[in-house]
This record gives structure tokens, sequence and C-alpha cells, in this order.
């Protein structure tokens, strides 16, 4: 089971809601989902969809970044207990809670007492209070899961939890590779070694993996994606089978000139989008459109929607390289995914997508190759 750990931006969200479907059928994905954000229509109805979909998703009920830093710590709680409660009758929404260095026995308890006979789980992060305290306070809750941020589970805490409860999850480093920033044209220059945790899963079983994916999700992150570059994940074929590593495609700057077509306004820059192109309606729209993990280059487009950006005609460059490592390397695994599919579609458009189009269709891709591949939807083995 793999559990990506996302944080609840306006491009994960979208992807979520883009894939639940897949994912639920497939059922070896389980999101963890820590909100950043006050806004609750797009998460709301993520969740909705989530629900009616049968996806088992970790909801943080106590966020802790960005929006809510200076946040009380049980107003925090106060907002996620409201916004499960809302939603009325769920199964498939697991409650979780964040315990960090504010949390108090109070706020424990009072976590325990509104979702009894639930299943719920809990998030550690240093400063944490002490495992025995807390499982106790706990004590009749139905824990299923717990995740460990930044530090892995202590023998201890293996001990008193149990192992197959306990996930860590792996801060994995995205970043361009040197020789690639540097120009090189070497074959695999782009390609990045990401984690041999779904390789290792694969052959030994276990609780299952986690991390921040690839796109990476961390508040504040910005992996290397833009007009005229991106990254896609894929799983190898060879030894170790399902090891995972990243293609970073960058356009040539001195070829790939074609004519700058107008700018490609994101879906969350107009008020109904194209349904075939990851629509978002009605209060959606004004929520991904203040979206402010949005790439800074966004604001200026939005602010001129038709005037074409420098770099942009450099797209093309780069998703051809992408499409001859499709079609040529048959050593790694691509899918093919719905995210794989919406890269490909652009090589008939007038107009390259937007960075923000382009890392949803880069975690959309991710999040399906994993499940396809534990679902052996995308065998590695021929």
């Amino acid at each position: 089971m793999y559990f990506p750990y996302l944080h609840g931006m306006q491009k994960e969200i979208l992807a979520l809601r883009q894939l639940a479907p897949i994912l639920a059928q497939d059922a070896h994905v389980q999101p963890v989902i820590e909100p950043v954000r006050h806004v609750l229509a797009s998460l709301r109805q993520t969740l909705q969809i989530c629900e009616t979909a049968g996806l088992p998703t970790w909801l943080v009920v106590n966020p802790v970044n960005q929006d809510f830093d200076d946040v009380a710590a049980p107003v925090s709680l106060d907002w996620g207990r409201h916004l499960l409660a809302a939603m009325g009758p769920r199964r498939a929404i697991r409650p979780t809670l964040l315990v960090h260095r504010r949390m108090t026995p109070e706020l424990v308890r009072l976590f325990a007492q509104s979702f009894v006979a639930q299943p719920v789980g809990l998030v550690i992060v240093p400063g944490a209070m002490a495992m025995e305290a807390l499982l106790d306070m706990l004590r009749g809750a139905q824990l299923e899961r717990v995740f460990f941020k930044t530090e892995p589970p202590s023998a201890t805490s293996l001990a008193m939890i149990g192992r197959e409860r306990c996930l860590w999850v792996e801060n994995r480093p995205v970043s361009m590779p040197i020789d690639l920033r540097r120009g090189s044209t070497a074959p695999h220059a782009g390609r990045q070694f990401f984690s041999d945790s779904l390789a290792h899963f694969l052959v030994e079983g276990g609780p299952g993996f986690s991390d921040h994916t690839s796109l990476p999700s961390r508040p504040g992150a910005s992996g290397p994606s833009g007009a005229d570059q991106f990254h896609l994940s894929h799983c190898q074929r060879v030894a170790p089978v399902g090891a995972i590593s990243i293609d970073y495609f960058l356009a040539d700057r001195t070829t790939d000139t074609r004519e700058s077509p107008p700018a490609a306004r994101d879906v969350a820059d107009t008020e109904r989008a194209d349904p075939a192109t990851d629509a978002i309606v009605g209060s959606d729209a004004s929520a991904a459109s203040a979206d402010p993990d949005a790439p800074s280059a966004h604001a200026a487009e939005a602010a001129h929607p038709t005037a074409p950006a420098a770099s942009e005609p450099r797209f093309f460059g780069a998703l051809r390289k992408l499409c001859a490592a499709v079609a040529d390397d048959t050593t790694v695994c691509f899918g093919p995914t719905l995210g794989l599919e919406r890269f490909l579609a652009c090589r008939t458009a007038t107009a390259a997508p937007s960075p923000a189009m382009i890392r949803q269709w880069q975690l959309m891709h991710h999040l399906e190759l994993v499940s396809g591949v534990l679902a052996r939807r995308f065998p590695l083995d021929g």
C-alpha cells in the first residue's frame, strides 16, 4: 500500500479529484492530506468525491502550516471537526490527528471522543508528547495508522504501536541533475533516482510506504517545472525492479523555436473550463484562482492573458523528448497513465499548458503510476 503525503494545495486537490475513482478501483493507494489552506470549497468537493468512490483518505483535522501558522491548536481542531461533520456519514475519510508540541492531553481526548468507533490515524512530528502517554489517552480509539514525519519510528514506538500500523513519511529530495542544468545532452543526463521503497515492497510486502511524492508535496517546495521544463517519474523494469526514478525534460535553449502561440491560461483563471482539461466550475474556480501555491509566473500571466511568454514555446521541445523516452526506452515503465496522456495530447495543441497545470499532471502521473504497478495494470516483467 502506498500512502502519498499531500498538503491540500490546489494542484494536489485537483489531481486527486481526477484520479479518485481510478485509485479506489486499484485499491493500493491511500492518500494522506494535511491541509495548508483555510478555503474549504475545493477540499470539501474532493473529499466528497473520494468518499463516493470509496477511496480511503487520511485527513489531518488539526493543520498547523501556512494558513494555520498562527491558529490556536483548539481552533484548528474545531476547523477539522466541523469540516467532517458537514460531510455527514462517512466510511472512506479517516480523521487523523497531527501530534505536535502544542498538542495537549485535553485535545487528544477530544479527538478520540469526536471520532469514536471510527478508523483514525496519527501523524507524529518531532517534539510530540511521549508515545506511551499518547496511546493511553487514545485507549479505545480505533487507531489504524501512525505516520512518522521527519524521523522514522523508533524500535520502542514500533513495539508499542505495532509494526503493521507504522509508516515513515520519507523525505525524498527532488531536484534537477546538475549535469542537465549545465547543458549536458548525454543519454539519461536528466535521469535521477527517487526511491526504492516500491521495489522493496514488491518483494518483501509489509504495511506499505509513504513519501511526499515526486512533485514534491511540501509547503514551500518548488519542483523544477515550468513553461519549458517538467519531470515525470517511472518504474524500472530491470533490477532493482520497481525502483522509481525521475526523468527531467528540458527544452534545448538554442532549438525548439516554434512560433510563439497565445499563452495558455490555467483553468484556475477561467470561470468555467473545458471538462476535458480538468474542469473546475462554480465556487472551485475562485478557490483555484486565489491559490497562493501556484507558480509566481502565473500572476503575470493572469494579468496579461494574451501576451505570449518568452520561454513558453520551448515546452514543445521538452514534450518531444518525453515522447521519445516513452517510445524508445523499454527498460522503464511510464504507465500509460492519465497524467501522461494529458502531456502527450499536447502534441496537437496550439498553446503550452500553464506551469500550474503541468504540476497537476505530474502528480496525477506519479500517483497512478504507483497505483497501477501495485495493481499489476502496469506490469514490469515485460
